[in-house]
């Protein structure tokens, strides 16, 4: 464990106590859940009041294919278009299921004892960012469907906005409830899109006069499972250990005498050279379902040099904030293989949508003062070579990420920043999801799977569809 009177040499070699983690988070956990129950101030309104991002109305009728790599752009087209194009939209469509079920009881004979959950409330949280650098929401598209004991829920979900890193979160709560099962099932179309960088003009991108958004100020603040692992004390002395990893990559230069676009990419190539992923960061249990995101945090990443891809990200991102640029995890779907038919050559292992990492920081357009948000891929840099190229030139994977049409972004955290279990039941592992429920009467096994596929062509029908969207 990290505490405030360690030096740096300590947090390159910390560890973490099974026990003292099982018991913060227990403690964590019920503070989180109370609030959350008690929190109406939290609870903006239905989904379908969130923000609009994409008309379905006007997705085109081939809305699975892209016609066109990027768009060719004049001097006279707006900066921020310029600065990182987007190619035309790929449509997506998004299934995702997270199943819950009792952990396996014994009696004393070793029989399996029938085990249920039994509670006065819970509930299931699950993200839902409505854009990020690469991809926006359908506007009011999302189907949710919630059973229990394989019966449907009629239960609107709520939404928590204006969360740290544009995080939105929304929540199924659920009452009086004895069964063996929960599942929830989300339908999410979304238009995701490749990229590509004017290095040119990135490189050119000062620092914002005026300070960065609230959502980009926000991206400069602490996160757990970056700063911090298992205790929220970690936090100035991991922030110290970025920072030292930060001016030596950058030749302890100071950041702001340099162009930001540069620092991040000065940064990237530090990472490049010292850092190894290790493993893809997730759990899987006996039928190959994910239940849970690997991740050993920082201290393990400055004390090894290697770590699991969500690690290594993770590291990226903490880095990167030291130096003063805002910038987040995102973690989604990669679906490279579905989505292309087999015919995306930078993908390589299963055929299963599998949940992957990369990162994006922002920057400010000088024309309009809005948010940029730069996508990285440290994974798919760090996999093609170590050896970063020259500052001055294109990399790929860096701004320029022609296999981003097939991430999903689901969300901006490791971890709902107001999640948890409540006291005696199980502390969750690091998962987007979560599931909670009061009292807690067993420890739940949870799981989740995606498919994803381009979305159909559209009919003249398919306006008129009457089923229940949010």
């Amino acid at each position: 464990m990290l505490h405030r009177n360690q030096d740096v040499r300590a947090v390159r070699s910390a560890s973490i106590e099974p026990a003292a983690r099982t018991a913060w988070h227990l403690r964590r956990a019920g503070l989180l859940l109370c609030a959350l129950l008690a929190g109406a101030a939290m609870t903006i309104g239905p989904v379908s009041t969130a923000s609009a991002q994409v008309d379905p109305t006007k997705l085109p009728r081939d809305a699975g294919r892209r016609n066109s790599p990027f768009p060719k752009l004049d001097d006279k087209a707006p900066l921020q278009d310029r600065m990182l194009r987007r190619s035309d939209a790929r449509a997506i469509t998004l299934t995702v299921e997270v199943a819950v079920n009792p952990s396996r009881v014994y009696d004393s004979a070793g029989n399996v004892a029938p085990s249920n959950f039994r509670y006065t409330s819970g509930m299931f949280i699950f993200p839902m960012p409505t854009s990020s650098g690469s991809h926006d929401l359908v506007r009011n598209g999302l189907i949710s469907e919630l059973k229990f004991n394989d019966k449907t829920i009629e239960v609107e979900p709520k939404v928590q906005d204006n969360l740290a890193a544009g995080t939105r979160l929304l929540r199924w709560e659920m009452a009086n409830l004895e069964g063996r099962n929960a599942t929830l099932k989300l339908t999410i179309p979304m238009l995701t899109r490749s990229t590509k960088a004017d290095e040119s003009l990135l490189r050119e991108v000062p620092w914002p006069k005026g300070g960065f958004s609230n959502t980009g100020q926000s991206a400069l603040q602490p996160q757990m499972f970056v700063e911090w692992t298992n205790d929220p004390n970690e936090v100035p002395e991991t922030q110290k250990a970025f920072a030292a990893a930060a001016a030596r990559y950058l030749n302890n230069a100071d950041p702001k005498t340099l162009k930001p676009y540069v620092v991040a990419k000065m940064i990237a190539a530090g990472v490049l050279r010292e850092i190894q992923p290790s493993g893809n960061g997730v759990r899987q249990n006996r039928n190959g379902s994910i239940n849970s995101i690997e991740l050993n945090g920082a201290g393990s990443v400055f004390k090894n040099n290697r770590g699991t891809e969500p690690d290594v990200v993770s590291y990226f991102v903490g880095t990167l904030r030291a130096a003063g640029i805002p910038a987040r995890t995102v973690i989604g779907v990669d679906a490279s293989d579905s989505v292309s038919g087999g015919l995306n050559p930078a993908f390589s292992g299963s055929s299963k949508e599998r949940l992957y990492t990369w990162a994006e920081f922002c920057l400010v357009c000088p024309d309009t003062g809005r948010d940029v948000w730069i996508p990285v891929d440290i994974i798919r840099q760090r996999k093609s070579g170590s050896r970063p190229p020259a500052l001055d030139r294109e990399w790929k994977y860096f701004g320029s990420h022609e296999d981003l049409e097939y991430l999903l972004p689901l969300a901006f955290q490791f971890a709902p920043p107001t999640s948890g279990s409540p006291a005696g039941q199980k502390p969750l592992p690091p998962a987007i999801w979560t599931w909670s429920s009061a009292p807690a009467t067993a420890e739940a096994d949870m799981s989740i799977r995606f498919d994803a596929i381009n979305t159909p062509r559209r009919s003249n029908n398919d306006k008129n569809n009457n089923r229940q969207r949010r």
